[in-house]
């Protein structure tokens, strides 16, 4: 099974058997390093998003703007200059092409830092990369959940701790953004995942097992694009696929190509004794729109809505009850869009826009791709009629306080 890897603590998303998720999958903080060595979590999959919050932030050449209210935003741009009194900060795109592993370490590694946390229930350690020279990090949220404490190290020579603070973390993506109190820090350079190819050559720099091993640099490619992962019967998600090694301590830090640019943020592995060499990171350009809306409004603006809470209906349960497989609705919000098309509890939902989903997770993976405003046909099973039918509805703009 799908687990999600930190330095040790708990797992990103709880996997709910009779309880009814919310529709989108919940979080929790997943397992994360800890100090000394300690087991990875194990079973089929295990997301190396804890731990592994190596320095990184991708896109497709990627401007940084950092505004005179000591905001950084990311958008598209072809070149960039670092500047740390001016309105921007950008990503320069390099035209020089390929560099060697060594060269790409010391382009990179300045910019890859160990996150530390602490809290109630103990401590972990993860990777995170810097994105503008002001101080704003990008990371896994899995690494920073759970945590009253935070401390930022620098890979200086003198391994130069901050004090840092969250400035917006999404559990459904499995993203965050910190930020510490420095000037004239060494942005990485972002990149674009649109482009990439299987079997292009990629670098993994980052802490796996936290600080014994902090600043370590792996090599891989790209074993597959666009790879759907099923953590659970919740969560679904689209990565990078690398044979790259990435382990607990990871988590949060860069999947970078062979000019040096963050490409990807390094967040699962799969953990078991008949495989190896596989490793998931999220795909650059969905990290920047989600970074964007973290550091301007500290949550994800526009994130499409319906309005249910549903659990996943097992195949032995459908098959015992004659129900075909699918969303089962457990609660209707008011005033939503599933309140106004007449969506019920204890409807299924077997379809979205005409593409089968059988968990939250899978529905969610859909709904997802489109915008508020937009027009979904579901095709639910009315269980009180027992009879199929076609409910349209309009996306709505997910209230803050559901995410």
């Amino acid at each position: 099974m799908f687990q999600k890897v930190s330095p040790p603590e708990p797992p990103l998303y709880a996997e709910k058997d009779a309880a009814a998720p919310t529709e989108e999958p919940r979080y929790e903080a997943p397992p994360k390093k800890r100090s000394g060595f300690r087991s990875f979590l194990k079973g089929c999959l295990v997301t190396v998003m804890a731990a592994m919050m190596i320095f990184s932030t991708a896109t497709s050449a990627f401007l940084l703007k950092e505004r005179l209210d000591e905001k950084a935003h990311i958008s598209a741009a072809p070149t960039v200059t670092q500047n740390a009194d001016g309105d921007e900060v950008t990503a320069t795109k390099t035209s020089s092409g390929s560099l060697s592993v060594s060269e790409i370490n010391t382009k990179v590694s300045p910019s890859v830092v160990l996150i530390t946390g602490t809290g109630f229930t103990g401590g972990g350690q993860g990777s995170g990369v810097i994105i503008s020279d002001n101080g704003y990090i990008v990371t896994n949220a899995h690494v920073v959940s759970g945590f009253s404490d935070l401390t930022v190290t620098l890979n200086d020579a003198d391994k130069t701790e901050y004090p840092a603070s969250v400035v917006g973390s999404d559990a459904l993506t499995d993203l965050a953004v910190i930020k510490i109190d420095a000037k004239g820090l060494p942005a990485a350079e972002l990149g674009t995942s649109s482009t990439l190819q299987v079997g292009q050559d990629v670098v993994v720099i980052g802490n796996p097992l936290g600080s014994e091993f902090t600043g370590s640099v792996t090599t891989g490619i790209i074993s597959a694009l666009d790879r759907q992962v099923q953590m659970s019967q919740d969560e679904v998600y689209t990565y990078i696929q690398t044979d790259a090694a990435i382990n607990a301590g990871n988590s949060g830090g860069p999947l970078v190509n062979m000019e040096g640019q963050v490409i990807g943020i390094n967040a699962a592995k799969i953990d078991t004794s008949v495989a190896e060499g596989m490793g998931f990171a999220i795909p650059v350009d969905d990290v920047v729109p989600i970074v964007n809306d973290l550091i301007d409004y500290g949550y994800v603006k526009s994130r499409p809505y319906i309005g249910i809470s549903g659990e996943s209906l097992s195949e032995q349960f459908t098959e015992r009850y004659d129900l075909p497989q699918g969303v089962h609705v457990t609660s209707v919000s008011a005033n939503s869009p599933a309140a106004d098309a007449d969506l019920r509890v204890d409807d299924i939902i077997t379809a979205i826009n005409g593409t089968a989903v059988t968990s939250i997770g899978q529905l969610n993976l859909v709904k997802n791709k489109l915008s508020v405003g937009d027009t979904v046909e579901l095709t639910v099973y009315r269980y009180s009629d027992k009879e199929t039918i076609t409910v349209t509805l309009e996306l709505a703009e997910m209230p803050q306080n559901l995410q």
